[in-house]
């Protein structure tokens, strides 16, 4: 293995050119014939030779997944393998892809060395070309290459790729991941010379933080078709991030020929390898902030003077380290706000074109993301290219994770081999681009002396990066909490396979106990944290608050960034996405590929905003008129943003303004004057001050004027709201109800059953019932492990139990409506006691409730009442935290303020449908028709609120969105407080101080009917 070199016939060429355009390569991606057999001894030799075995085949096309393109069917597993049996056996059902496909040679090509390379099949690929066996390979996240020129004919070749869908390797590849078989990357023919060629690449560009300069070491490896030659020489050109010669002339170094004596010169030969050492009294370093990258062309010089080719690859200067519990980049420590990443795309399984490669890239920058952890293999090279260029940190992960046999394959000696050659060749391949802080051993694979064997090889191959590795301490983290030590204790232990501690899923409270306790050198990354499974990342900011609290805390990797579904259509064409055991397949672990910060088609989850606002390089705060800004960056002056502020009354924007610039240099604050008349704020009303930091200049990941972060402080709390109804009303018998009007009001009270049966205002419906106790939501993915609980209390059905409702005139001429109830679940002796009051006045309706919840009943999903709106009442508007959907514990990235939204757009549509649209700290909403009639809901301290088109019932019943069912009504909770969304599906559950506990509950509102203007 070794980095993507491709030739171009002279230095200018590979600078200018992509690799497609060069004369040394030719894609074979596009349509092949095909055909799938049930297993590989199905498959017929004919299959391989030169006949027309594939006259009748249908066509495929390449990269691709076969189970996305009408053959066989995808299979999703989490830990569980797809099929039964001891690791080795594979089953007899194992679908076998032969692919087949008819080129001819380029002229520029012919008389060549050529290589193919298969940039990933799964599991086993065979290669036949023109009737002959080439070769065989087993990982399939990493490329295979094969010479291929003594099996190559003048004219017409056949290329033919056996791809076996399950082998032994498979146990090795059990990573919480779709299985498809098929080639998911590129395939592709690439020449050299014959004579001699540029075989591989090796540079490290170090960076010296406290001189400025940069230290380039690199080597270039020569292949030879016998034995090597003396006369070649290399030469090198390097360019800085300005396209200018870093110096005059070409670097060159004469290539070591083999030696004649075979022993006293051969015992001190290296190889055909020239070597280079260049010091630069200044560089422009490389970071994630910024990605600086120069460009160094090789020129392979034969003994005629003549170039052989040119390759070219990029590099960056940049130092990292490990020590005194902190990972340094140039010499500073960073945090690591990062995500988890598998290759997928919901149409294409695990095949990326390269806009789409770089579409997630530069959604994660926008975010805010500085690191990908390649979860949990090495992705395509180009990948990296884009880390380098962008700026992110990469822990680039083995292609390794045996989950099902966890502790025990690790350490079964046939595997062996396997495992270090992943852990190796990954590094071999990768090793020259500067977005790669770490190597990563691989996931869930246990911690074996094949492990302990890998760490150390890749420490003495380069030295430059450290190893991190969750599966040394993960082991003891997860399976040996039985020896008596707590969390932060197993967190300090010493393992040699890895230089940072990087547990999986730790709570807060367990990383700042580690914090506090250890004194060692390792900092700690969260290899995975905040599981993003559906309505997720509560708690997010309990772990940034850490992070940024604590020495040897620096951050983590989400998990993860995309959900895994698959595009589908129903059978009347609507379109979802399909999850686990939705094709059919067994075993399947369902929903659990749904973990995303994005949806499969890359729309944004609120959980992303959430880590979007954590993650910003820059704060804030507020004192004495004046703004105190801090850069959070590490290398980076903040100049390169720019400061709007808002000056908000009421939520409605009265002043507005800019900062000066904000020459800011890393890690320190300025502060800001800013003013305003009093003239300019209500001496009454809600008044903040917003700040939004955006982009002064475009950059290659964002418009001019993106917002990359935003404070908000709270200058003046409004007014306490007035709950006093006032003015009389008329109240009338009739078969429908006691009818109360006030003016064009109309209410209806069903006081023998104890129920508003509906308001309307000029006879138009406004509601049709209401206010109904509510306790249930439909459980959100996280709450899976409660949603047991809950059944069996029977929270999701409870029965009504009206002990009083009584309607009576009361102080001048309103009406007071008293209603005791009793809510039943299915536990003796427990139960939820109700009290309301209801007063009717020409002003409106006050209502106060009293809900008293027993031990027993704590920790429920929600305490409110709910409400049945009118169909056309479809606007929403509020004032409280928004735009989008918030809760307890996920609030972060929210601002106070007015906002406006159809009801349909309240919620998000995670693909296994769940609770969703929550807006918290609301101080009024309404729902009103585009003229401005409606209801609105003005409660005496800020509240929870959601409405839907969807009833709690309606979500919890789908299994897609195609199944959820969109009512004309909209159902509208007013709560007290909902539970925290947490990340108990896979990791902490919700926080105590997010959850809902037992006693009284009170909650007090006034509903407002606004009319329409009389027409007179």
């Amino acid at each position: 293995m070794r980095p993507s070199l491709v030739s171009f016939a002279d230095p200018e060429a590979a600078r200018s050119r992509t690799n497609a355009e060069s004369d040394s390569f030719l894609s074979l991606d596009g349509l092949w014939k095909f055909g799938l057999f049930e297993n590989p001894a199905e498959v017929p030799e004919a299959a391989w030779q030169k006949g027309r075995i594939d006259r009748d085949w249908e066509e495929i096309s390449l990269p691709g997944a076969w189970s996305l393109q009408g053959w066989d069917r995808p299979h999703y597993t989490n830990v569980q393998m797809p099929f039964s049996g001891e690791p080795g056996e594979v089953p007899s059902a194992n679908p076998t892809g032969v692919h087949r496909l008819r080129f001819e040679l380029p002229a520029a090509m012919r008389g060549r060395r050529i290589i193919l390379q298969v940039g990933a099949a799964e599991s086993v690929l065979h290669v036949h070309l023109n009737g002959y066996g080439v070769g065989l390979s087993k990982d399939s996240k990493l490329a295979a290459e094969f010479d291929v020129t003594e099996f190559l004919e003048t004219g017409e070749n056949l290329l033919v790729l056996t791809v076996v869908r399950f082998s032994d390797a498979t146990f090795l590849e059990d990573q919480d991941d779709w299985n498809f078989g098929g080639i998911h990357r590129d395939v592709f023919l690439r020449a050299t010379a014959v004579d001699g060629w540029i075989e591989d690449v090796c540079a490290i560009a170090d960076f010296d933080p406290e001189t400025g300069k940069g230290d380039l070491q690199f080597s270039v490896n020569i292949g030879y078709p016998s034995a090597a030659e003396t006369g070649w020489r290399v030469e090198t050109m390097l360019r800085d991030p300005r396209d200018r010669e870093v110096r005059r002339g070409a670097l060159e170094a004469e290539v070591p020929g083999a030696p004649r004596d075979w022993l006293t010169a051969a015992y001190g030969w290296q190889g055909p390898r020239a070597k280079f050492a260049v010091t630069l009294p200044t560089v422009r370093p490389w970071s994630a902030e910024t990605p600086n990258l120069y460009e160094l062309v090789i020129s392979l010089i034969d003994p005629e003077g003549e170039i052989v080719e040119s390759v070219q690859q990029r590099i960056g200067f940049r130092r990292v380290e490990v020590g005194a519990r902190e990972l340094r980049v140039n010499g500073a420590a960073v945090m690591i706000a990062g995500v988890n990443r598998h290759d997928h795309d919901d149409r294409n399984g695990k095949t990326h074109d390269r806009d789409s490669l770089r579409r997630d890239l530069v959604l994660m920058k926008q975010h805010n993301i500085n690191a990908v952890r390649t979860a949990h293999y090495p992705n395509d090279p180009y990948f990296l290219d884009l880390c380098d260029e962008l700026g992110l940190y990469v822990v680039d992960e083995a292609n390794c994770e045996s989950h099902a046999r966890l502790l025990s394959l690790s350490h079964d000696v046939r595997f062996d081999a396997a495992y270090l050659a992943r852990m190796t060749r990954v590094a071999a391949r990768d090793r020259n681009h500067c977005s790669v802080i770490a190597w990563s051993l691989g996931n869930e694979s246990g911690a074996g002396p094949i492990h302990h064997a890998g760490a150390a090889y890749l420490r003495a191959y380069d030295p430059s990066r450290p190893v991190m590795y969750e599966g040394g301490l993960g082991d003891a983290f997860y399976g040996g909490r039985g020896n008596g030590l707590s969390p932060a204790e197993v967190l300090s232990l010493e393992d040699s396979t890895t230089d940072i501690v990087a547990p999986m899923y730790a709570a807060p409270a367990d990383i700042i106990a580690w914090a506090r306790r250890d004194r060692g050198e390792k900092p700690l990354i969260l290899c995975e944290y905040s599981h993003a499974m559906g309505n997720s990342n509560g708690g997010l900011a309990d772990y940034w608050k850490a992070f940024r609290r604590y020495p040897g805390l620096q951050g983590g990797f989400i998990w993860d960034w995309a959900d895994q579904g698959l595009l589908q259509q129903t059978e009347d064409g609507r379109p979802y996405w399909a999850y686990g055991g939705d094709f059919g397949e067994t075993p399947n672990d369902q929903t659990f590929c749904l973990n995303g910060l994005v949806g499969p088609d890359r729309s944004v989850r609120p959980g992303l905003l959430e880590l979007k606002k954590l993650a910003q390089p820059v704060a804030a705060t507020w004192a004495k008129g004046r703004l105190s800004v801090e850069n959070l960056d590490s290398f980076r002056n903040l100049d390169w943003l720019e400061a709007r502020w808002e000056l908000l009354v009421e939520g409605e924007v009265r002043l507005r303004g800019k900062l000066s610039k904000l020459d800011i240099a890393p890690g320190a604050s300025k502060k800001f004057p800013i003013g305003w008349k009093a003239a300019d704020a209500d001496p009454e009303g809600a008044l903040s001050l917003l700040v939004r930091f955006v982009t002064r200049k475009d950059t290659a990941w964002a418009d001019r004027g993106h917002e990359v972060g935003f404070e908000q402080f709270e200058l003046q709390r409004p007014r306490k709201p007035r709950q006093r109804v006032s003015g009389g009303v008329v109240t009338l018998l009739s078969s429908r109800g006691i009818q109360i009007r006030a003016g064009h009001v109309l209410a209806v009270v069903d006081e023998k059953n104890g129920a508003l049966l509906g308001v309307e205002e000029r006879g138009r419906a406004l509601l049709l019932g209401g206010p109904t106790a509510s306790f249930w939501r439909a459980p959100v993915d996280n709450e899976q492990g409660h949603a047991g609980r809950w059944r069996a209390l029977g929270i999701d059905r409870l029965e009504r139990h009206l002990q009083r409702s009584s309607l009576h005139e009361s102080a001048g001429g309103t009406m007071t409506w008293e209603l005791e109830e009793i809510w039943r679940g299915t536990s003796p002796g427990l139960e939820i006691r109700h009290e309301q009051i209801a007063r009717f006045a020409e002003s409106g309706i006050s209502f106060s409730h009293e809900m008293h919840l027993p031990e027993g009943f704590e920790d429920l999903p929600r305490v409110g009442v709910s409400f049945v709106v009118a169909p056309g009442l479809d606007r929403f508007r509020w004032f409280g935290l928004g735009p989008h959907e918030s809760y307890r514990d996920r609030v972060a990235s929210t601002r106070a303020g007015l906002f406006e939204s159809s009801v349909a757009a309240l919620g998000v549509p995670y693909v296994h449908p769940q609770s969703t649209g929550n807006r918290t700290e609301v101080r009024f909403c309404a729902l009103e028709d585009r003229r401005g009639q409606g209801v609105r809901f003005e409660p005496s301290k800020p509240i929870e609120v959601t409405a839907s088109h969807s009833t709690e019932d309606d979500l919890d019943r789908a299994r897609h969105t195609t199944d959820l069912i969109s009512r004309d009504e909209i159902f509208l909770n007013l709560d007290v407080a909902a539970r925290g969304v947490g990340t108990g599906a896979c990791g902490p559950d919700t926080s105590p101080e997010y959850r809902l506990r037992a006693g009284m509950h009170r909650l007090a509102y006034l509903l407002k009917v606004q009319g329409i203007p009389d027409e007179s």
